[in-house]
């Protein structure tokens, strides 16, 4: 399983995960989440059965990761991405 780290493309963050070399359809859930003091919120979540999963959210400053697991308990995590200004339309 892999975790890309979420990057800013078209004014939103994005990221996705991936299960690789299983044969079988499984149950993929990613959660992004922002890195604060205490417990880190999660801002967005999605699931699957599909080998991939892709999820994009509107850019607000701060500190945000990626979690993926699978439905076995596999886990992969992504880098910190910080995000420092918000994006405005001109």
């Amino acid at each position: 399983m892999s975790v890309l780290r979420p990057d800013i493309s078209a004014l939103r963050i994005r990221t996705s995960a991936a299960r690789r070399g299983c044969v079988r359809p499984a149950l993929l859930r990613i959660q992004v989440k922002r890195a604060v003091p205490g417990a880190d919120p999660v801002v967005k979540s999605g699931a699957t059965r599909k080998s991939r999963i892709a999820l994009r959210l509107p850019c607000e400053p701060g500190t945000y990761y990626v979690v993926a697991t699978d439905y076995r308990g596999g886990t992969a995590r992504s880098s910190f991405a910080p995000l420092r200004h918000r994006i405005l339309l001109a």
